[in-house]
């Protein structure tokens, strides 16, 4: 499976296009902080959503609220995935 494209209405603090090169590796090279975890978290969220967990005293929040965009956006992702030449298109709305 190769990841041809990812929308990002919001997620964290991320929002807009990624265009990911399906012919060759990708490679994510960006200053601390400036969401390169992120865009991974968003990737893993498109493919399986969050995980069921609760929160605890030492997690108080739950992965889902983590990541709710900062700015009152709405929280969906849309994925296009290439699998056995066929292309796929994942969406997520988290709300």
């Amino acid at each position: 499976m190769k990841i041809r494209s990812l929308r990002i209405d919001g997620f964290g603090n991320l929002r807009g296009d990624f265009i990911f090169s399906s012919d060759r590796c990708n490679l994510i090279l960006e200053p601390n902080e400036t969401g390169k975890s992120t865009l991974a978290a968003a990737i893993v969220a498109a493919l399986y959503g969050f995980p069921r967990k609760r929160a605890t005293r030492e997690r108080p929040m739950k992965m889902k609220e983590q990541y709710r965009p900062w700015s009152g956006l709405p929280f969906a992702v849309e994925m296009d995935v290439e699998c056995r030449g066929r292309v796929c298109t994942i969406r997520r709305d988290f709300e």
